[in-house]
């Protein structure tokens, strides 16, 4: 064996993000970002900390390290954030007697179509962000309709 050459057991192994762990990584950092003490106030590498810390107690957690994880939230956070969007359209206006199962596979449709995926493969981590500040919709309001606050 050629001494420039990685030993076989040196060699990075690539274990790509199952559902359950891209779940996971959704509730650790929801958990470490929302709380009351620390909130938005954290540094990066504090936030960081605190979210590995509280991943590596879930079920489904597995060993990542800081880079790996807040690479994969990156992604993770525009897919969910570009899906979200879809729904939130979809749902502000539904077609008369549709389901939130029909508005989700609209919302899939339309995700797809606009941001040319070949799928939305993170609908569970979706389910566990969509119900947290950042993902909730923004009331709209009518500033010129009968609901229109008064004007004085």
């Amino acid at each position: 064996m050629d001494e420039d050459e990685p030993a076989e057991e040196d060699a990075i192994v690539r274990r790509p993000w199952s559902s359950a762990e891209e779940v996971a990584l959704t509730k650790a950092y929801l958990h470490a970002s929302e709380t009351k003490k620390h909130g938005n106030q954290q540094k990066r590498d504090m936030l960081w900390r605190r979210v590995i810390a509280h991943f590596e107690k879930l079920p489904d957690a597995t060993d990542r390290n800081m880079d790996k994880m807040t690479s994969k939230w990156g992604d993770l956070n525009r897919k969910i954030s570009k899906f979200n969007a879809c729904y939130i359209q979809l749902s502000r206006d539904p077609q008369s007697g549709a389901s939130e199962a029909t508005i989700i596979k609209n919302a899939l449709s339309n995700y797809i179509k606009i941001f040319r995926y070949k799928s939305f493969p993170h609908l569970d981590a979706w389910e566990i962000a969509r119900h947290h500040p950042k993902w909730e919709p923004v009331l709209v309001v009518d500033m010129d309709g009968p609901t229109a606050p008064s004007k004085k």
